[in-house]
């Protein structure tokens, strides 16, 4: 009996939970298929409005000059005076004497210059004069055309050549004397000073460097991407006072301060 028990148990036991689970099968509800209906996403619109907007392109560079150069001695000399603004950081005006030469020698050539130009001039008087008696001579004695060499017409060349000379010389030292006293050719600041008071000079001694302060320029890169934001002419330039306007900001003084610019051309 106990063998028997051991096998017909468990076959009960099987066919008990197959049992359970066929009336459990039977018993579910019945499933009704339904579309799946997707919701539209949430948006929101907003109406397109033309309008400028600034598009700032940042670069940063370094200030120079737009003129710079070297004052030079054009006449040799001693220097005998000199600016109290001819100094290193100097400011100057256009025209002003900044250096002066001595010049005592110039104004003694241009005294001799003088005299010679009034000695050439009464030579041409001269020879004018004596031009007109051979004439007058030649009416009264001579026959047909009177001859060049009669009318001292060589003579009258040379004395008009001799004057032109005694002029032209008289020119050039009035302008060596014009020479002794240099002025500044524009507006500016001394950046090296390179003479001072007792020093002879001779022409081509390079006197001090100065440069403009009417202008600046700034070299300024711009990455590619944003070249085309600024709508520049890359031909040969602009001329002054147009251009793409810009502003120009920096720290001096210990305060941020800003330059109106304009940029002129591309390199």
């Amino acid at each position: 009996m106990k063998r028997k028990a051991k096998i017909f148990l468990p076959l009960a036991v099987l066919a008990g939970a197959a049992l359970l689970t066929a009336m459990i099968v039977k018993a579910r509800p019945k499933v009704e298929r339904q579309e799946i209906s997707v919701p539209p996403p949430l948006v929101r619109v907003i109406e397109a409005e033309r309008r400028d907007l600034d598009l700032i392109v940042r670069s940063q560079g370094t200030v120079q000059p737009r003129v710079e150069s070297t004052l030079v001695a054009q006449v040799p000399g001693r220097i005998l005076g000199v600016a109290s603004e001819f100094a290193v950081g100097g400011f100057f005006q256009r025209g002003q004497v900044l250096v002066r030469i001595e010049a005592d020698d110039y104004r003694l050539g241009v005294a001799q210059a003088e005299a010679r130009v009034a000695q050439a001039k009464v030579r041409l008087d001269l020879e004018r004069a004596e031009a007109e008696l051979a004439r007058q001579d030649w009416e009264e004695l001579g026959e047909g055309e009177p001859p060049s060499l009669v009318l001292r017409e060589p003579q009258l060349a040379e004395a008009r050549a001799g004057l032109r000379s005694a002029e032209a010389a008289l020119e050039q030292e009035r302008l060596n004397l014009s020479r002794t006293t240099i002025r500044a050719p524009f507006a500016g600041r001394i950046r090296d000073k390179r003479v001072d008071i007792g020093q002879y000079v001779s022409p081509g001694t390079p006197l001090a460097a100065v440069y403009s302060i009417d202008s600046a320029e700034i070299r300024l890169p711009v990455a590619q991407d944003q070249l085309a934001y600024l709508e520049i002419d890359l031909g040969p330039g602009v001329a002054d006072g147009s251009g793409l306007p810009v502003r120009l900001f920096g720290e001096l003084g210990g305060q941020v301060r800003s330059w109106p610019a304009r940029v002129v051309r591309s390199g």
